[in-house]
């Protein structure tokens, strides 16, 4: 599991470890801010710590290759539909189906020009 960064919204929380991290996130120790439910006397949740820096970026690292690996399919896939388009137009024009022909070309032509 992921470890979650404590934001100013984790103020408000009924979940008292989140809660807990919010509170010793504080700098100022102020008591009114979870009242408020912001950082009300500094930036106590603007600036990560080099442990806390280095923790997102793995999990970005993480969502990037996710979502690389989910564009690549998706790529391979309209591809693929090409691919088949094309040879059911030639399998068509071969069989002297002219109304597929047209409609398979037809479709072509509207995937070229939304790729």
């Amino acid at each position: 599991m992921i470890k979650r960064i404590p934001c100013e919204a984790d103020l408000l929380s009924t979940d008292h470890e989140i809660y807990g991290n919010a509170i010793s996130r504080c700098q100022n120790a102020a008591q009114d801010c979870p009242e408020a439910g912001y950082c009300k006397y500094g930036e106590c949740f603007n600036q990560l710590s080099y442990v806390e820096s280095v923790e997102r970026l793995e999990v970005i690292e993480k969502e990037l290759e996710h979502y690389k690996s989910k564009w690549s399919k998706l790529n391979s896939q309209h591809l693929h539909l090409i691919s088949c388009l094309k040879l059911a137009v030639s399998d068509a024009v071969k069989n002297n189906n002219s109304e597929y022909a047209f409609a398979y070309r037809s479709c072509l032509t509207m995937l070229e020009r939304v790729i």
